[in-house]
């Protein structure tokens, strides 16, 4: 049985390996690359950013990719409340009557459809929508 140390190579001959083994066209890879701060830039920049309330007044801000469904939204909600054992319900409005429903809906044609307007209409901040959560 071989020692899981001896397996293990040191980060010089890590990086040499894999110079020797990348071979790409350097036009597409390896001149544009972005660091990290640049990568989650971008990744804020085309999010969609999302406060979600709950009934206590406590505020929490998302951010999910243009692609995201509702029932990411809901996922997102569920693994940060993760530890309350409650059914976890989100809401367009504040008196909680206009339900979001969990579906495959993505999230950008959900606000269209129903004419949800920004939560923070000024142009200082990015736009963030704003939902509402009840456990029950």
């Amino acid at each position: 049985m071989e020692n899981i140390i001896d397996n293990q190579k040191s980060d010089n001959q890590k990086s040499e390996n894999q110079n020797k083994e990348h071979s790409c066209n350097k036009k597409h890879c390896c001149v544009n690359k972005l660091s990290i701060n640049e990568m989650s830039n971008i990744y804020l920049i085309n999010s969609l950013s999302v406060v979600i309330e709950k009934g206590c007044g406590y505020e929490f801000l998302i951010y999910l990719n243009e692609y995201s469904t509702l029932i990411d939204l809901y996922r997102y909600v569920e693994q940060f409340y993760s530890h309350c054992n409650e059914n976890k319900v989100i809401y367009v409005d504040h008196g909680r009557m206009e339900l979001i429903p969990r579906s495959e809906e993505k999230i950008k044609d959900f606000i269209y459809k129903n004419k949800i307007k920004p939560h923070n209409p000024s142009t200082e901040y990015k736009i963030n929508y704003k939902f509402y959560l009840s456990f029950i």
